[in-house]
């Protein structure tokens, strides 16, 4: 469709005898604008004609583009406006175009007016490559556009208003085919997002999209990996089982339960996703309890084995035993000590190793990759309170005691304050008293 040529010379038309024609793509004219286009018609009048069409049903002018203008020299007391009276014999869609082209040409629209305009020069039949040419902007600024276009009414109006950036509406333009995660996205508390996030919801809609996309793509991975067992003859299960679940145990590579059920023989095997990768598990876990139970009794390397195992759970209960005492027992007592020392180790464990700011944040509630569990962790570490950062220390010590399986020396006073004793410690009675203490325990100082 070629932009309809114009005929006629400029004339002055009385204002009253003009009325806003239907193909205006603006759908708000903002006043302080049009405060200050009114105050430039004032002083040098209006510079570009409005282009209308005569409407001789009713006697009138419809204008096709400037209503803008027209608007304005209102508000500047003008009679008349210059306008181009162009043929009653051109068609509505060759009005529409002209309308539309004006306006994306002043490049005053608001971004959702804007992308609507692109869009319905699409829907007028003009292919990418025509509006980039008629429009003067290249393919892909144009097919931006036809994806914003595609947003819910909801989000165009948000980015117009502002409260959602250009690059924020791109990538949620990837959703809109689910218009309701769109809505859930902008919500302000996230709610509906929880669920699909599994936890924690970013705050910004751009990392929204960013998350989403991870749980989109990883949905992606085990829906391939899951069609690729079952074309193979495995078996798979349709939910991960869950850690309660007694109808499955895991099989973990290198651990006692692999190790038991490959000796034994057993082909009880079903494959599940979890956390994003393929885990074997044991469908028949008393048959595995008993293939256990028999490697132990006659291999003494399994059993050098298990006993090691045994000693690693003995140490990782009595540091959980540890901190929970403490929070329960803690009132405040030599709290201004144990801050200075919690600020002091906090600072000394995350150099040594780095890895534990970030499991912090994944226990607060952060999602993403480590670097921003990390700065959730410190935000939080930087604004606690005395009994909230020692808490936080408490955490922190456990995380690494659990990664070196070795209790450090400073923590074992603690120990034996709150009637716990080192299991691999020397055996004596105090040690002895201190264990029967373990169902009653006494604040520290």
């Amino acid at each position: 469709m070629q932009p309809a040529a114009l005929d006629g010379h400029v004339v002055g038309i009385h204002r009253a005898s003009l009325t806003p024609g239907p193909w205006q793509p603006r759908r708000v004219f903002d006043p302080e604008s049009l405060d200050e286009l009114a105050t430039s018609i004032r002083a040098r009048g209006i510079l570009s004609p409005l282009r209308v069409v005569p409407d001789p049903e009713h006697g009138r002018y419809l204008i096709v583009a400037g209503e803008r203008r027209w608007r304005a020299a209102a508000l500047a007391g003008l009679a008349e406006v210059p306008c181009v009276v162009m043929s009653a014999a051109i068609g509505s869609g060759a009005l529409q175009e002209l309308a539309i082209l004006d306006n994306l040409h002043r490049a005053n629209l608001r971004p959702g007016e804007e992308a609507r305009a692109v869009q319905q020069l699409q829907q007028l039949g003009l292919i990418l490559r025509e509006m980039a040419l008629r429009l003067g902007k290249s393919q892909g600024w144009v097919s931006q556009r036809l994806a914003i276009a595609r947003l819910p009414e909801s989000a165009l109006e948000q980015l117009d208003d502002g409260s959602l950036t250009r690059q924020e509406a791109l990538g949620l333009a990837t959703f809109a085919d689910e218009p309701d995660l769109i809505d859930a996205c902008l919500e302000p508390d996230g709610r509906r997002l929880r669920q699909r996030l599994g936890g924690h919801v970013p705050e910004t809609v751009g990392e929204r999209v960013q998350a989403i996309r991870r749980v989109l793509e990883l949905r992606r991975q085990r829906d391939d990996w899951a069609a690729g067992m079952r074309a193979g003859g495995h078996s798979v299960l349709d939910e991960t089982p869950s850690e309660g679940d007694r109808r499955y145990a895991k099989l973990l590579q290198g651990s006692e339960a692999s190790r038991a059920h490959q000796q034994s023989g057993l082909s009880c095997v079903v494959w599940a996703w979890d956390r994003a990768q393929p885990v074997r598990y044991c469908d028949r876990p008393r048959v595995l309890r008993t293939a256990l139970k028999d490697i132990s009794a006659f291999d003494p390397a399994e059993q050098a084995r298990h006993a090691e195992h045994q000693r690693t759970l003995a140490k990782e209960a009595l540091r959980d035993a540890t901190l929970r005492a403490w929070l329960a027992t803690s009132r405040g007592v030599e709290m201004r000590e144990l801050t200075i020392l919690a600020r002091e180790r906090i600072t000394t464990l995350s150099l040594i190793d780095d890895r534990l700011l970030g499991m912090l944040g994944g226990w607060l509630g952060a999602s993403g990759d480590r670097t921003k569990a990390a700065a959730v962790a410190e935000q939080e570490l930087s604004g606690a309170s005395e009994t909230r950062l020692v808490q936080l220390w408490f955490l922190l010590e456990a995380a690494h005691t659990m990664a070196s399986a070795v209790v450090p020396p400073w923590l074992v006073p603690w120990l034996a304050r709150l009637g716990f004793v080192d299991p691999q410690g020397p055996s004596d009675g105090a040690n002895d008293v201190r264990q029967a203490k373990r169902s009653s325990h006494v604040a520290p100082g």
